[in-house]
């Protein structure tokens, strides 16, 4: 089967008849006998670390515009990757998207919009980073909140379910967990918000 180690990916092939049996992996790979004397553990073939090595993707980004989306957008691209930028630009700005990226202007409040992008982009995998994220605003008007983060989002989850997006990365938020019991914080503590904001990222 295929796997990984640490930063070097591997292919374990275990021999025939007594002979071991490769396949090439990429053009800077190389075959390494396994130290085990027992043929039977078979050849580790390795690879230097790249797109091809883990396999470059088709990534859709939400709120790629705005400022942690854009340098995400960046990075993705120099490793390799396809990417597609969905943002309605109400934070986020045009001139801050990477060049080498797909650019879509639109706002998944419009559920056949974003399910007719999704079906023609057909992106392997989903990073959404796109939401009100104001905590004071989500005090005055906690109704946008939860119809742009909770609702809305869910017009992209029904879109990647629809279109077989099997992988989904969502950008959360330290105001899930509320006022915290101890300094610092760490994952492990209970999640109670205290503001809309906060509670709108937590129930999507």
């Amino acid at each position: 089967p295929w796997g990984f180690h640490g930063k070097t990916g591997f292919k374990r092939v275990r021999p025939q008849s007594g002979k071991g049996n490769w396949e090439a992996f990429n053009s800077q790979s190389s075959i390494k006998r396994n130290p085990d004397p027992d043929d039977r553990r078979g050849f580790w073939l390795f690879a230097e670390p790249s797109a091809h090595t883990y396999g470059a993707m088709n990534v859709f980004v939400t709120g790629g515009a705005g400022y942690i989306g854009s340098v995400c957008v960046e990075e993705l691209l120099n490793a390799g990757h396809s990417v597609t930028v969905f943002d309605n630009l109400s934070e986020g700005h045009r001139s801050a998207v990477d060049p080498r990226a797909s650019f879509v202007g639109g706002d998944f409040s419009d559920r056949s919009l974003i399910d007719s992008v999704i079906g023609q982009v057909k992106p392997e995998a989903v990073i959404h980073f796109a939401a009100h994220a104001l905590v004071g605003e989500s005090m005055t008007n906690p109704s946008k909140y939860f119809r742009n983060n909770v609702a809305s989002g869910i017009n992209l989850l029904d879109a990647c379910v629809t279109h077989g997006v099997r992988k989904f990365v969502f950008s959360s938020t330290c105001a899930t967990y509320g006022i915290p019991e101890k300094m610092p914080m760490d994952e492990t503590l209970p999640q109670r918000p205290v503001n809309p904001y906060g509670e709108s990222k937590l129930m999507f």
